[in-house]
């Protein structure tokens, strides 16, 4: 019980998810007098500037590690449980979550302070530090960037068979919960295979799609807290460059959206200076749930059976995502045009597309965008403009990997990431 009431607190479970992979990406912009005004960090991480930090401790890294600190308190508090206590779905469930954390926190941490993996090709890179116990005395190095992952693969294949198949709330991951990460982290790691079978097995577990032509447009944030697409719920830290803030939606982003698209209605509402993002699965301004919903599942799926030789499969399961998402006549008909393509290439760039459309502001669009600069066919210079300056980001710049706080790297006598 007293493990579970630590599980409870989100501010360190669930609700401090690093934006820097967002904050980074290309789904939003400021304007200048945004910029001006936020801390350096955050003006340097926008134009990708090398240093970073300029001496300041800005407190990613350490958020991180709270959370990986606190499960590893309760996976081995859970070892000197007695038996009963063990054995019991309160106390396997409880391991489960703690574990589960453990691999989400070492998974989002390697996607904005490791290069990306490529399974057989850079195992012997820098990954994280693996900090597997409670003892802040503790000396420990830099993993491998395949040790990182083994650990993760290995802390979610534990928590899949600990945990219960739902939970009493949302907040609390879920077997379902464990097989979406699984997705999300096979997919990063261009696992093609094992992404299909873990968000398939998701979707046959929790496959209920959300009408968007059910919800009421004419409010700020049509979304509601806990849907039923929602499978665990999850947030990032707030930051004032997001586009639910002070930051705006791309434009050329929002031009991708058809015209009988609800998406249009739900996702954004109009400011003086552009778009503002309404969108969030977590019902209001200030929370931006960067959890497992069954629609990503549905977007893995099809994204994965169409790079697997299974190109009308994939398009099937994607106009089926789709047809929910746009509006219907008062006959009930709905003014979706499905979906067709002639080849791989053209049902990617179609699926790619709605990926990015439907997980705005979902936390997963830097990791995209590090996979999909490997493939020339979806590679992208990614712009910035401030004022007359003009800041770039190339493909599968270094910069795609950021620096250790020199403040931590001192602390722990780590070494910096080699870029």
């Amino acid at each position: 019980e007293d493990y579970q009431k630590l599980l409870n607190n989100r501010s360190i479970f669930g609700n401090n998810t690093t934006p820097c992979g967002e904050l980074s990406a290309d789904d939003y912009y400021v304007l200048q007098a945004t910029w001006d005004r936020d801390l350096v960090f955050n003006k340097n991480l926008y134009i990708w500037a090398d240093d970073l930090y300029e001496g300041q401790s800005i407190g990613i890294w350490n958020n991180g590690y709270k959370t990986i600190l606190n499960a590893n308190v309760i996976i081995e508090g859970f070892n000197g449980l007695d038996n009963g206590e063990k054995n019991s779905l309160e106390g396997k469930s409880v391991l489960g979550q703690a574990l589960f954390y453990r691999a989400w926190s070492y998974f989002n941490l390697a996607q904005i302070f490791c290069k990306p993996f490529i399974d057989g090709k850079n195992d012997a890179d820098q990954g994280l530090p693996l900090k597997l116990t409670s003892n802040v005395d503790e000396k420990i190095t830099r993993s491998t960037l395949k040790q990182t992952y083994d650990q993760i693969i290995d802390d979610l294949n534990q928590a899949l068979i600990l945990l219960p198949a739902t939970q009493v709330v949302k907040t609390r991951p879920s077997e379902v919960a464990v097989l979406a990460l699984f997705a999300r982290i096979y997919l990063a790691i261009e696992n093609y295979s094992l992404a299909e079978q873990h968000a398939s097995s998701a979707r046959e577990k929790q496959s209920e799609l959300l009408d968007y032509n059910s919800l009421n447009t004419a409010v700020n944030y049509p979304l509601p807290l806990f849907n039923k697409e929602v499978i665990w719920h999850a947030e990032l830290g707030l930051d004032l460059f997001l586009p639910n803030l002070s930051g705006l939606v791309d434009s050329l982003l929002y031009m991708q959206y058809a015209e009988n698209d609800i998406r249009k209605e739900v996702y954004f509402i109009d400011r003086p200076a552009g778009k503002r993002f309404t969108g969030s699965y977590g019902g209001a301004q200030t929370i931006v749930f960067c959890g497992l919903a069954t629609d990503e599942m549905y977007l893995i799926d099809a994204e994965c059976k169409i790079r697997n030789g299974k190109i009308q499969e994939g398009l099937n399961l994607l106009n089926k995502l789709l047809r929910s998402r746009y509006k219907t006549t008062i006959t009930g008909e709905s003014l979706f045009v499905p979906i067709t393509a002639n080849n791989e290439t053209d049902a990617l760039k179609a699926i790619l597309l709605e990926r990015r459309k439907s997980l705005i502001l979902r936390n997963v669009r830097w990791s995209d965008l590090r996979r999909l600069n490997r493939d020339p066919r979806f590679e992208k210079t990614l712009t910035r403009n401030l004022g007359t300056q003009v800041y770039q980001l190339p493909p599968n710049h270094p910069n795609y990997t950021l620096l250790i706080e020199p403040v931590e790297l001192k602390l722990l006598g780590l070494e910096q990431t080699q870029r």
